[in-house]
């Protein structure tokens, strides 16, 4: 079979062998002129096709080669193209991949910002029994102290059955203080809710239950219920 570089040749050969096979032709002519003069017009007819004919199927042969050559080079161009067009995917599949562990990346940044913005946003709020009032061995006012060890928070209100105190701003280290009146009652169970609004201006909550036996109170914050 041949090579490419023969194949790219094979025009410069076929017409350097045309040009050889016309100049024999032409000599031959020459030499005999009185032969050609002689024949019949079908004659003439057979002897040029039959001069002619290897030229043709030289032609031919060449054609035919030159064609596959470049059906060939039309189809290694298809599968680069094709190749290309597969690495361009690739490349681009790997870069929404890159984009997307960016973007995740990114959104959990800003969620971990956000969170702990919030958090710091938020005060620590305990709340405790203070001084007790008695008459003889019964206690008959209680005071509470809800304290602030964290950021700030305003409009702040303690509200519960027969309770309802308010405090416009609550700093880190101030307290806000209510009492509750026993009337000889000695056991107790209430809910206090502290609402207010966070160091972002957002509301909360917080439960608070209180219950007092054998003269002993005790706090404890619960869950909301929605």
């Amino acid at each position: 079979m041949p090579t490419p570089n023969q194949k790219r040749d094979m025009p410069v050969v076929g017409m350097a062998i045309t040009a050889a096979w016309l100049m024999l032709f032409v000599g031959y002519i020459a030499l005999n002129q009185d032969k050609v003069h002689d024949l019949e017009p079908n004659e003439v007819g057979d002897f040029l096709s039959g001069a002619f004919a290897p030229l043709a199927f030289l032609w031919l042969v060449l054609g035919f080669f030159q064609q596959g050559q470049e059906l060939r080079n039309s189809s290694e161009a298809l599968q680069m193209q094709g190749r290309e067009l597969q690495q361009s995917v690739e490349q681009q599949r790997e870069l929404v991949e890159v984009t997307r562990e960016q973007l995740k990346f990114e959104s959990d940044r800003l969620q971990s910002e956000r969170q702990q913005a919030e958090r710091s946003a938020q005060p620590l709020l305990n709340l405790s029994p203070g001084m007790s009032m008695s008459s003889g061995s019964t206690i008959t006012k209680k005071y509470f102290e809800m304290k602030n060890y964290g950021n700030e928070c305003t409009r702040v209100h303690i509200r519960g059955d027969e309770i309802s105190t308010k405090k416009d701003r609550l700093s880190r280290g101030e307290t806000c203080d209510f009492s509750i009146v026993l009337n000889g009652r000695d056991s107790l169970e209430t809910l206090v809710t502290v609402s207010y609004l966070d160091g972002q201006f957002n509301p909360q909550e917080k439960n608070y239950l209180i219950t007092l036996e054998d003269q002993k109170f005790a706090v404890k914050e619960v869950p909301l219920t929605r």
